[in-house]
């Protein structure tokens, strides 16, 4: 039981990640957590306020998203005209998917999948393919976390039928991640427990067929938890926390078309919750370690191969929003609480860290 709680809470964790944004200072008046598009030069990011929700692009120019009461967006992806962003609404303990679509100057709610419906979806994915919106993959099920993992496809105006990726067999699958591959298949990740010990699953839809989901990494006894993945040229990239007896450790596998290859260790002791947004090159990963309390930021080949890096102290609990617009420094911001007068207020905290080569 004590597996079990390892996956849980960095599941919990999961529910509010940001992934890397390149975007200018925020305002104080948003709530620190924002989710970056996986187009990493882009900087399209979705942030969360005290009102509801906003999206910013690179030019630091944002727009309202109204969303009702009891939603939580999760994800952003950018179209060629516009963006899709995605999370689910909970009401009377009953939550759905909710895909919100802005092309050009209309923003629109696109109804759910339909079919296959347990009592919370969760976690949905948008797959977008050369700017288009081409699918969607989600967790099901009626607990939380003995979900199976689903999918469905878009034809520009309609869902096709619902498509089963993983059953529910595992005591818990959470954590979906997705890329879109640039030979146009579609590769999700995901976590999985069963019987005392976390892996990390893994399968792809090539020619309209998924295949059989079965473990990325090599078999072990111990926990692999919260994966992230990120299509580079020629497959992907991911990265996962593995339990390396003391502490939990960073590994990373490269997908080369036909099957996973170890790349092996990345994080320090105690490095965790990995988020990965693609390059032009390759991905630029963005993980936590707790010995030092730093962030890590990592430029890497498209193999996997790190070619520069910056570290920053943690300042702050939420995820840093990652500017990457100096070629020479990163600059890495929180919004932190700090006491004014009777009340709390948010307030930008900013740190520049310079990029240091890999030789």
């Amino acid at each position: 039981m004590v597996v079990a709680h390892v996956l849980k809470a960095p599941f919990r964790y999961l529910l509010g990640t940001i992934l890397l944004v390149v975007s200018p200072p925020l305002a104080a008046a948003g709530m620190g957590d924002a989710v970056q598009s996986p187009l990493g030069a882009a900087g399209l990011a979705l942030i969360e306020t005290v009102d509801g929700y906003s999206l910013e692009d690179v030019a630091g120019t944002r727009r309202r998203i109204t969303v009702a009461e009891g939603t939580r967006l999760s994800a952003i992806r950018q179209l060629d005209n516009g963006w899709i962003a995605a999370g689910s609404i909970s009401l009377d303990r009953v939550s759905d998917l909710v895909l919100i679509r802005q092309l050009g100057p209309v923003q629109e709610a696109i109804s759910a999948p339909l079919g296959e419906t347990a009592r919370l979806r969760l976690n949905p994915e948008p797959l977008v393919e050369s700017g288009e919106l081409v699918g969607v993959a989600w967790l099901e099920g009626d607990d939380g976390e003995a979900n199976a993992v689903r999918a469905a496809s878009w034809n520009g105006g309609y869902w096709g039928a619902i498509e089963t990726v993983a059953p529910a067999v595992h005591e818990a699958q959470l954590a979906l991640s997705s890329a879109v591959l640039d030979d146009g298949s579609w590769l999700l990740v995901w976590a999985a427990y069963q019987e005392g010990d976390d892996d990390i699953f893994w399968s792809r839809r090539h020619g309209g067929r998924w295949s059989e989901p079965q473990t990325l990494h090599t078999d072990n006894d111990v926990p692999d938890i919260v994966p992230a993945v990120a299509a580079v040229p020629g497959g992907a990239l991911a990265a996962w926390s593995w339990f390396a007896g003391d502490s939990y450790r960073l590994m990373m596998a490269r997908f080369d078309g036909a099957g996973w290859l170890d790349t092996g260790f990345l994080g320090e002791k105690g490095s965790l919750h990995p988020s990965l947004v693609q390059t032009d090159v390759g991905a630029r990963l963005l993980y936590r370690t707790s010995e030092p309390d730093t962030w890590t930021l990592l430029d890497l080949a498209f193999d996997g191969r790190v070619e520069r890096r910056a570290i920053a102290e943690r300042e702050s609990e939420p995820r840093p929003i990652v500017d990457v617009s100096d070629p020479g420094s990163v600059a890495l911001r929180w919004l932190a609480d700090s006491v004014a007068g009777l009340g709390v207020r948010r307030e930008a905290v900013e740190r520049r860290v310079e990029w240091v080569p890999e030789f």
